[in-house]
């Protein structure tokens, strides 16, 4: 039995929601309302954020989301990720394509992709506030970095349980392994996705996942590409709306800032 924190609301087809690396599944409040009565919808806390826990030893967040899927029965889903999300999501459909009919990739991140000057500079700062012992700090760095001022208070309290729930779990005796890398990069196997796929990215996003939605544009098969005039990189907004054209793909798509993938 899965020891993931997560959350099964609605019935109809299964979409499954995969938060950012800044919130957790509590981001995605306002999708299940829109979404619940048409789709049976799942979302969960990833490792070492929310309600789930990051214990020793081997960590794979691909391994973990297959899982989840087996043990709710969930045979296929349209998958949503955000930023981490978003990478997790691509791993997971390039690891078990049978298992996601569609894919929906928000501000996503990718794992062997460079991080440019700004990425590298938020992360040192982020590293030094976690070494002196001031969270405050390290909560406020990533608000500013991620999260647009209207949605700041909201992300607050998801972004201080991440790093209190990993400061724990690094600093124990026995701490988490660092994940593994893939057998063959995501980056060079983009052109395998066989699923209809939306890449959602923010015009107010950093220069980092701009660049990263037009690869994925660009490289994933009939990719359809939406932006907002907004970040994207945060959970979804309630209020927001996204046309899609992917038929059962969620409708209900903006946001507001988030991680590297952290």
């Amino acid at each position: 039995m899965t020891d993931l924190h997560y959350d099964v609301t609605g019935s109809g087809p299964a979409v499954c929601l995969v938060h950012s690396g800044v919130t957790d599944s509590r981001a995605w409040d306002g999708q299940v309302v829109a979404l619940a009565p048409s789709y049976t919808v799942v979302r969960y806390d990833i490792r070492g954020f929310g309600g789930s826990p990051l214990p020793p030893g081997p960590l794979s967040h691909v391994k973990d989301l297959r899982e989840l899927l087996d043990e709710l029965g969930v045979e296929a889903t349209t998958l949503v990720g955000n930023s981490f999300g978003g990478r997790i999501a691509l791993e997971f459909a390039l690891e078990h394509p049978a298992r996601v009919t569609k894919l929906v990739l928000v501000a996503a991140a990718l794992r062997d992709y460079g991080w440019s000057d700004e990425m590298r500079n938020f992360a040192e700062a982020e590293d030094e506030a976690m070494e002196r012992g001031d969270l405050d700090a390290a909560v406020a760095l990533n608000l500013e970095m991620w999260a647009l001022p209207h949605v700041r208070e909201r992300v607050r309290p998801m972004a201080r349980t991440a790093l209190e729930v990993q400061q724990a779990a690094y600093e124990s005796d026995s701490p988490p392994e660092p994940e593994p890398p893939l057998d063959r990069p995501a980056s060079s196997r983009l052109g395998e996705l066989g699923v209809p796929t939306l890449v959602v990215v923010g015009d107010r996003d950093v220069a980092h996942f701009q660049d990263l939605g037009k690869l994925f544009a660009r490289e994933i098969p009939g990719a359809s590409l939406g932006r907002r005039g907004c970040r994207a990189s945060a959970e979804p907004r309630a209020s927001g709306r996204l046309r899609s054209p992917l038929a059962g793909v969620p409708q209900s798509m903006t946001a507001d800032g988030e991680p590297p993938g952290r």
